[in-house]
């Protein structure tokens, strides 16, 4: 048993209530349709793509990390296999600049560091808005990568769905999510269990820099200290009263799992428990008056709990270490839409949009039972933002602002009464802005083109840590950023039949951004690393995406290229590509499929392929990951359109690899998985998969 979980999964289950969607058709492949037409109306004029459920599901033992690896300008980075930590970024940005949230709740946090997307399971999810470049005005402040926008299932009546699988390394998965209700008012309640041993081989090189499997420091290992045991409960509900509807959304999770350390070092003993649990809700209007007037607030908690223990030291710094690190937080949002109509027939429209956005957190980390400094940030985000759309001319305009703000605070505590407190404060105020616009025609080509300037308030380490090694700076200011991109998409009619209809899609974009006041650890003559806004880039790049959807044949290919230089005035450094940044990145999915007759069901068989270029790992480009090619096979079948069977073979070709530098990936996997519609509709989606531009605003 987690310790502290049954508190907290009471907790987690009384707070809120999930939705599930239903389904009960057989799954086609899930292709990036690129549609300007959508009825799920993201922003227009930006570059985004969507995966829906039907994406998410269509591998065995599919997760969050390597879905969103798929996706263009998508860079995953994880310390091994399944259930390991995993961040992304997009365009080239850090993962502390992209701004993750479930349903509206943000999830990255003051004390810093990337989001963890392995937390996050793929079972209660009914699609995934990724917004390349910018963050939307809904989402609250901006963000210098883009946004993942994550988004919980919707009741659509009286569902229950069962999935059972396993596979490579002791790995296995069940999952349960069941529906009652309508669109005027439902409940819905998802549990999902992941786990593994992870004890995969990997080829351990010494720590040579050169060499291969022929030399003779060069062994086989198996990672060891790599399991995981992670179960989460969401649940959701909602109801409509008049024009009133009320949504409302709590998210537990517990993860108790092995810290395996580098593969040159692997440890034996160091572990590491995390609880979380966050709750939100949605209350908003239906469209009211000549204006169409809607109002969204979004109250939101959220509280954490991280438990590390080293008990041989094999992590720390020579010394044994048990911490216990907690994190609080409570914010709202609220955001009204008005549209104005322009002439007779209504044909041009202005829309006006505010937003008011405000979050506390605090931080409180201790070490061998000493309470540490407490930290707590207070951030707000005001913002507004105009279009003017033009249906005959298929023309849309939009200009927009923000004013972000943040107050950080450090108090000094000590576990003995009555001794000296301090509080260490720092302020920060930016404004950031956006120009977009985007043309449609009538043959399902559009063109869009934005510009943005965005930041980063630097985290609570950055400001204010204190670990004897590495010292924070309550004088940092925010990274900041401008970004532009063009783009081309294009989604005509379906071609075909109602019943049989064939769709392509493709979308090509380009971008350009330039990045200042990058904060950096500058390390000191005394061998203490000071953190500085120092540092500066200028990213540049090309993203396409083409899609084919048909009865018989389905294809999505996605690629990257990336152009990521180091700017700053740091001679080692200045002209250098960033790390971690490949140049190159492509991905490719064909699915064949087949009827099994008119009362049995449908057949798939698929194959994927990912490459990319190889990236240094340190700013003064001296050390290069290798280029990788993974290659995977998959074959399924729905039967009777309530069984679903899948069976992946992942990197079949056994390719070695690794995304941050002496944290080896699995080889060969196979994984297997059965999903059975117990009632109600099956929950494989009949929809395309993933959208990219998809118009109009949410």
């Amino acid at each position: 048993m987690i310790p502290g979980l049954p508190w907290l999964l009471v907790h987690g289950v009384a707070a809120g209530v999930i939705a599930a969607p239903p389904g009960g058709e057989p799954r086609p492949l899930d292709v990036p349709a690129i549609d300007v037409r959508a009825k799920r109306r993201l922003d227009g004029t930006a570059a985004t793509t969507t995966l829906d459920r039907a994406q998410l599901s269509e591998d065995a033992l599919q997760d969050l990390p390597s879905v969103l690896d798929e996706a263009p300008s998508l860079r995953v980075s994880q310390l091994g296999g399944l259930g390991s930590f995993a961040s992304v970024s997009v365009r080239g940005s850090s993962a502390e600049q992209v701004q993750v949230t479930l349903d509206g709740i943000p999830l990255n946090t003051a004390d810093g560091g990337p989001v963890d997307l392995s937390l996050l399971s793929l079972g209660p999810l009914e699609r995934v808005d990724i917004y390349r470049g910018m963050a939307p005005l809904d989402l609250g402040g901006s963000a210098i990568g883009g946004a993942v926008a994550l988004q919980t299932r919707e009741v659509r009546g009286a569902a229950l769905e069962l999935e059972a699988g396993g596979g490579s390394f002791g790995t296995r998965l069940a999952r349960m999510w069941s529906s009652w209700g309508s669109r005027r008012g439902g409940v819905a309640l998802a549990v999902d269990y992941l786990g593994s041993q992870g004890d995969f081989d990997y080829v351990d090189d010494g720590g040579t820099l050169f060499g291969g499997p022929a030399t003779d420091d060069d062994t086989l290992v198996t990672r060891e200290n790599a399991d995981f045991n992670q179960i989460s409960v969401l649940s959701r509900g909602h109801v409509s009263v008049g024009p009133i509807r009320f949504r409302s959304t709590n998210h537990f999770v517990a993860r108790e799992s092995g810290l395996p350390g580098l593969g040159l070092f692997p440890t034996r003993s160091a572990r590491l428990e995390t609880l979380r649990n966050i709750s939100g809700a949605s209350i908003s209007t239906t469209e009211l008056g000549p204006w169409r007037t809607t109002v969204t607030l979004t109250p939101w908690t959220s509280v954490s709990r991280l438990s590390f223990e080293d008990p041989l030291g094999e992590l720390g710094l020579a010394v044994p270490e048990a911490t216990r690190d907690r994190l609080w937080a409570i914010g709202a949002r609220a955001l009204l839409r008005s549209v104005f109509p322009i002439g007779e027939d209504d044909e041009q429209r202005v829309t006006m949009r505010l937003l008011g956005d405000y979050r506390h957190e605090s931080f409180t980390p201790s070490s061998l039972g000493v309470t540490g400094r407490e930290s707590a940030r207070d951030s707000g985000t005001v913002g507004g933002e105009l279009s003017w759309s033009h249906d005959d001319l298929g023309l849309e305009l939009v200009v927009g602002a923000r004013a972000e703000m943040t107050r950080n605070d450090v108090v000094a505590r000590n576990v003995e009464p009555g001794e000296a407190r301090f509080t260490d404060a720092s302020h920060v105020e930016a404004a950031t802005w956006r120009v977009a616009a985007l043309w449609r025609h009538e043959t399902g080509v559009s063109l869009r083109a934005s510009a943005a300037s965005s930041l980063r308030m630097p985290s609570l380490f950055e400001l204010f840590g204190n670990t004897g090694a590495v010292l924070g700076n309550p004088t940092l200011g925010p990274e900041r950023a401008i970004a532009t991109d063009f783009g081309i998409a294009w989604s005509p009619d379906p071609y075909g039949t109602e019943e049989r209809p064939i769709r392509l899609a493709a979308e090509l974009f380009g971008f350009l951004s330039f990045a200042e006041d990058l904060i950096v650890l500058v390390q000191n003559g005394q061998a203490v690393a000071h953190a500085e806004n120092v540092s500066s880039s200028r990213t540049a790049g090309v993203e396409l995406g083409i899609s084919l959807d048909s009865p018989w044949v389905g294809a999505r290919l996605s690629g990257t290229f990336l152009d990521a230089i180091n700017t700053s005035e740091i001679a080692a450094e200045r002209g250098k590509s960033l790390p971690n940044r490949p140049r190159w990145k492509g991905f490719l999915r064909v699915e064949g499929r087949s009827r099994l007759g008119s009362n049995w069901g449908a057949f798939r068989l698929s194959s994927e392929l990912e490459t990319m270029d190889g990236n240094f790992v340190d700013a003064a480009n001296s050390t290069l990951l290798e280029p990788r090619l993974w290659l995977g096979v998959g074959v399924g079948a729905t039967l009777w359109e309530e069984l679903d069977v899948s069976v992946d073979f992942k990197n079949v070709l056994g390719t070695t690899s690794q995304d941050v530098i002496g944290y080896p990936l699995p080889g060969f996997q196979a994984m297997a998985s059965v999903r059975w519609q117990a009632f109600g509709a099956s929950t494989r989606a009949s929809g395309r998969g993933a959208t990219h531009g998809s118009e109009g605003a949410p």
